[in-house]
């Protein structure tokens, strides 16, 4: 026998509501009331019709009136303060209420990036990019500072080249790869330049995953039409989804390794993939991973650029 019972209705346009209510609760108000449980029940749910007017009680009389039973007015009326008072100790449950109710897309989005970020990172990360008939691998080393500085130095092999790369070019490829240059970056231009939806909730490995849209702005200088971000309760972003101003899928970033790195639970593979050609991919492996580290400010000069000490 289930020793707590849901009583909920959902209304149309309405937010579904739940209150979970123990079994000896309604079997001492049938007690107290001397009304079937029966009765005690749709009393109850009644009582959770959302409360668009002012007057509550006349919305929980017509239910029970609907259910055609012989409780009286003043006997229900008398039953609510002791309703109330039972129910009142009872939070409503976090995970009761629809996501989009306490979850804001743009500050999830947000957070994510911050999360793959941090206010300071440096990190060794190792790119492989396939192809059906060649395989090249690189090894990079990366610094962030901030949401502005990134620096991305390729160690194998080796470039003696320096490039500094405008915001005009971000969206490009990064060096042949599957990745552009705002990917590799980790840029947050994101968050500012689209407008954010959150399409639905569901779960993995016992999380909640929320799914949300993108839309740049009419001004805004990017290449696609929207992307589609899967991000975990946690920050994990599990998966994002690139269409072309025509609605194409055109490529997706897909997380394959998640660990912990740096005191951080992080995406430490992933790979992107292309929708009309799926056996040409990159994928980038994080070997190592520290966060919120002393990072020199001048590591991000011309001048350290040309002649590195780091």
């Amino acid at each position: 026998m289930r020793n707590v019972i849901d009583i909920g209705r959902t209304h149309p346009f309405e937010v579904p509501t739940l209150i979970s209510v123990s079994l000896c609760q309604i079997q001492l108000l049938e007690r107290e009331l001397n009304l079937p449980i029966t009765y005690i029940v749709f009393a109850l749910q009644a009582l959770t019709i959302p409360d668009r007017s002012s007057d509550r009680l006349a919305k929980a009389h017509m239910q029970l009136g609907n259910m055609h039973t012989t409780i009286k007015s003043n006997l229900f009326l008398g039953a609510l303060p002791v309703l109330m008072l039972l129910l009142a100790p009872l939070p409503l449950p976090a995970n009761s209420l629809p996501t989009a109710v306490t979850v804001d897309p743009r500050e999830l989005v947000k957070d994510a990036i911050e999360h793959w970020r941090g206010v300071s990172s440096v990190g060794e990360m190792t790119m492989t990019i396939h192809r059906p008939d060649w395989e090249r691998t690189m090894s990079m080393r990366a610094w962030t500072q901030g949401n502005k500085e990134s620096l991305v130095r390729v160690n194998s092999p080796k470039v003696n080249r320096v490039i500094k790369v405008p915001s005009s070019m971000m969206g490009q490829s990064w060096m042949g790869s599957d990745f552009s240059n705002k990917d590799v970056s980790r840029a947050d231009d994101i968050v500012d330049q689209y407008t954010h939806t959150l399409l639905e909730t569901s779960e993995h490995e016992g999380k909640t995953v929320y799914v949300i849209q993108s839309v740049p702005l009419e001004e805004a200088a990017v290449v696609w039409g929207r992307e589609v971000l899967t991000i975990r309760e946690d920050l994990i972003l599990l998966e994002q989804s690139y269409y072309d101003q025509d609605n194409q899928l055109v490529k997706r970033l897909k997380a394959l390794d998640i660990g912990e790195m740096g005191g951080r639970v992080i995406v430490t593979r992933q790979r992107m993939t292309k929708i009309d050609a799926p056996q040409e991919w990159t994928e980038m492996q994080v070997n190592s991973m520290n966060y919120d580290v002393e990072v020199d400010g001048s590591l991000f000069t011309l001048a350290n650029l040309r002649n590195p000490r780091n």
